[in-house]
């Protein structure tokens, strides 16, 4: 049986077979929840400080459409399996396939954190790399649904600390993934549903929402930007920044740069950062000022006794004058 000390990579003593099938049946995914909880990195991470927790898609499977009733039946077991195993309250619990995961926490009159589910109202997603006409323009599809962009927007505008954080699981700001004068996206972003990212942008400018700041994760890399009222206009108005994290694990060991990023650097002026190694976020937050830094894993994540982590950049927005600048 494995064990804390024996849970590391490569595996010794190996694997049971059941980890060897696809991850389907409520018991499977339980199974591969013990897996992850056994590792003693993440048992201290727990330990070291509260989790706020919202999903994407691997919660049940790589780019699952939750229209499809092919996957109906593998979403409540891994909806399921999902709130046994995390630290989530009992109003998060599923209804088969269904579960409220989008929700509010407030930290005095510091900051509100919205958590967003942006998997389970969305429109099915477009096939592959997007060019800027039509389908991804689309005001008919949306990623929250009218639902919950209304209770975002509203709780938004009502809010009264200082710093208003939406987090949540897919890249907000608009990446251009084309060299040159051409533009394309990605279909599983924000991007993907363009109408409703306007909205959101719409209003948070129409609601005057002070220092907003979204958190993101999915794209295993780190992105810094800055939030543009406007992404058809680089000079448009800088409504808020977006820090998305890079992953712990996925990708392996990662580079600090390559080609397709410094053609993503060139075709985004609004992104001034990014990074495609292994680490997190950390955040500093005060009533003057958010500071970011983005932690990095300076040797190989397969040698977890012998790594270091350093701070590979650190940026600042401060209160009440939004954008980005080095710290």
């Amino acid at each position: 049986a494995l064990t804390p000390s024996s849970a590391r990579w490569p595996y010794d003593p190996p694997l049971p077979d059941d980890f060897e099938r696809e991850t389907d049946t409520l018991e499977r995914y339980r199974l591969q929840y013990a897996q992850y909880k056994i590792d003693p990195q993440l048992i201290t991470a727990h330990q070291m400080a509260p989790w706020l927790i919202t999903w994407d898609d691997h919660e049940v499977h790589n780019d699952y459409q939750q229209s499809d009733p092919a996957y109906w039946t593998r979403m409540a077991n891994g909806y399921r399996a999902f709130w046994e195993h995390l630290p989530l309250r009992p109003a998060q619990l599923a209804r088969g396939r269904e579960a409220q995961m989008y929700r509010r926490f407030t930290y005095g009159d510091l900051a509100e954190f919205s958590l967003l589910d942006a998997r389970q109202y969305r429109s099915a997603e477009l096939d592959g790399v997007l060019p800027d006409d039509g389908p991804r323009r689309d005001p008919d599809r949306t990623i929250l649904g009218s639902t919950q962009r209304d209770w975002l927007l509203d709780g938004l505008g009502a809010s009264s600390t200082r710093w208003n954080v939406m987090a949540q699981g897919v890249l907000f700001g608009m990446l251009d993934t084309a060299a040159g004068p051409e533009r394309a996206f990605a279909s599983g972003a924000w991007d993907g549903y363009q109408a409703d990212q306007q909205r959101v942008i719409n209003g948070v400018v129409e609601r005057e929402v002070d220092n907003f700041v979204v958190l993101t994760g999915d794209i295993h890399r780190n992105y810094d930007l800055n939030l543009l009222a406007n992404f058809d206009d680089p000079d448009s108005q800088i409504v808020g920044v977006e820090f998305a994290g890079t992953s712990i694990t996925s990708g392996g060991d990662g580079v600090d740069s390559d080609a397709g990023l410094e053609e993503r650097l060139a075709a985004n002026p609004h992104l001034k950062f990014g990074n495609l190694q292994r680490g997190h976020l950390r955040c500093h937050v005060d009533h003057d000022a958010w500071r970011t830094d983005l932690r990095v894993i300076d040797s190989s994540i397969k040698t977890p006794d012998v790594y270091t982590a350093s701070t590979r950049a650190s940026f600042v927005t401060e209160a009440g004058n939004p954008g980005l600048v080095d710290a």
